[in-house]
């Protein structure tokens, strides 16, 4: 599905942004949408439906994390997209593209890679956190098939202790279609 479209969006059934016009791309749109200040601690759910003229399309419900106390957190891009995923599969040594947010804001970071083992493989270093305590990063998975624990391990800045994350990435030798088709939404 190409072309613009008019797009409501929903928080927990409750109308929060109707947009005129998004344009889509192979099925696809970006768009940021302002979470209320009120909104409570807990997880919440956004559903987006879609205007097609004589129809309407409800695309699945992307759930997110609403916190009062934030820790850092980390995901995944969907490919080329814009995206969030908390779970993904790629090709041993082939690239991914991590984000993170909630890290300390001007830290940089070493990104690590490990098996659960005590040795840990240095994937990136010298990671950049922006001033609003966000990272995006390509990092190549070099690890071996299987589960990857991924750990953001921060220095530190402005008078505030150094931050961590971690996540998993399944390194494969073969990626099903269907993996590839249906991934998980979530919004870190």
């Amino acid at each position: 599905m190409d072309g613009s479209y008019p797009v409501n969006i929903s928080l927990d059934a409750a109308p929060l942004v109707f947009e005129p016009e998004v344009e889509f791309r192979n099925g696809l749109f970006e768009l940021s949408i302002p979470i209320p200040a009120n909104t409570t601690a807990g997880t919440h759910v956004l559903t987006a439906t879609i205007d097609l003229g004589k129809t309407t399309q409800t695309l699945p419900d992307g759930h997110f994390d609403v916190c009062s106390i934030c820790g850092p957190k980390l995901g995944f891009f969907f490919f080329d997209t814009a995206m969030v995923v908390d779970t993904i599969s790629v090709l041993q040594n082939s690239t991914f593209n991590l984000i993170g947010d909630n890290f300390v804001p001007t830290e940089m970071l070493t990104i690590l890679g490990d098996q659960g083992q005590l040795n840990s493989t240095i994937l990136a270093t010298n990671i950049q956190v922006d001033s609003d305590g966000h990272f995006e990063a390509t990092i190549t998975a070099e690890g071996p098939f299987g589960a990857n624990n991924i750990t953001a391990i921060g220095s530190g800045a402005n008078c505030q202790p150094p931050d961590q994350a971690s996540i998993i990435i399944d390194v494969a030798g073969f990626i099903p279609p269907n993996k590839l088709i249906q991934p998980i939404v979530r919004f870190p």
